[in-house]
């Protein structure tokens, strides 16, 4: 409980603006019912800005990589309370031109992470970058379903809370 009380003193308050990218190309934007915004009503996050949030390491195995990997990012939960998300779900925008609506509430009941490093590095476009959306496979049976498999966006871009 102690740690989540210290993660809620370092998000900003609603309807704050939020800080600017830090120089590097954009690689998410957050929009729709949000609160906050750091440009034109939405959230636009380079790699550098995104790490200035809270991170956690997941260990887990996905059906499309081999074995055991260490994945890095931001809890959903997290960001979404950083964006001052005012929805209950976020459509997810790929790349590839693949959308899914996930829940926000997959981030606290089901550990969803928005994933920037994959084994320490930087995931690029062809390789499932610049972000994932990863949930603890291995360690929560409810996750390994279609459902979850379908949530488990890569090549992000773009999320609208709704």
């Amino acid at each position: 409980m102690a740690a989540g009380a210290a993660l809620s003193l370092s998000f900003p308050a609603l309807a704050e603006p939020l800080a600017k990218p830090l120089g590097g190309a954009i690689i998410l934007t957050v929009g729709g019912a949000i609160a906050n915004s750091n440009g034109d009503g939405n959230v636009f996050f380079d790699l550098a800005l995104l790490q200035t949030l809270p991170a956690r390491d997941l260990v887990t195995e996905t059906p499309w990589t081999k074995g055991p990997h260490r994945f890095t990012g931001v809890p959903l939960e997290a960001l979404m309370k950083w964006v001052g998300a005012r929805g209950q779900t976020i459509r997810v925008d790929a790349l590839n031109d693949y959308s899914v609506d996930v829940p926000i509430k997959d981030g606290p009941a089901h550990g969803a992470l928005v994933v920037y490093l994959f084994d320490g590095e930087p995931m690029l476009p062809s390789d499932r970058g610049p972000l994932w959306i990863v949930y603890p496979f291995r360690d929560r049976p409810e996750t390994r379903t279609e459902t979850f498999y379908q949530r488990a966006v890569w090549n992000v871009y773009a999320m609208t809370v709704r």
